[in-house]
């Protein structure tokens, strides 16, 4: 992913051994769901939240603040989550054709966008409802096509699994 690969270039341009950026890299991974998505970020409240997830001896305030810059750059320059984008469209295209999706409790289904920067995908069920064989095969073929997935998971309201996909 070319996001990783300049994120490896940034801070091994700050002097962080290979191990740290591995560790740095697994943990905005799987911790740091804003640290993907398309909205800036105060680079400040950046350097906060990434200091909650990340220990001192990974990196020191000066890499925290070049990784926030870089990220709220990307974003600017659009592109940062095509890939992400491009899979949630996808992937709401697909709810779309079983039910409503929203957001807000007014349809069917929510697909939870910042789920897919993750490994889990979640889908918020509102409904409960039993689901169509049919709509069970386009999401397990989804996820067979997009391979940096692992799950789909149903979910209800207070995040309780009703099925996962897989």
């Amino acid at each position: 992913m070319k996001e990783l690969s300049e994120i490896h270039g940034i801070l091994s341009g700050m002097g962080c051994d290979e191990n740290s950026i591995l560790k740095v890299v697994e943990i905005l991974r799987a911790q740091c769901p804003w640290f993907w998505s398309n909205e800036e970020v105060d680079w400040s409240m950046g350097v906060e939240l990434l200091k909650d997830e990340l220990s001192s001896d990974l990196l020191n305030d000066h890499c925290l603040i070049g990784l926030v810059k870089w990220r709220n750059a990307a974003v600017r320059a659009g592109g940062k989550n095509s890939l992400s984008d491009d899979d949630y469209n996808g992937l709401v295209a697909i709810v779309r054709r079983f039910g409503v999706e929203n957001a807000f409790g007014e349809g069917d289904y929510w697909v939870v966008e910042d789920s897919l920067t993750t490994p889990d995908i979640f889908i918020v069920d509102f409904k409960k409802k039993i689901m169509a064989p049919e709509f069970k095969v386009a999401l397990t073929h989804w996820i067979e096509l997009h391979s940096r997935y692992t799950r789909i998971s149903l979910v209800d309201e207070d995040g309780n699994v009703l099925q996962e996909i897989s």
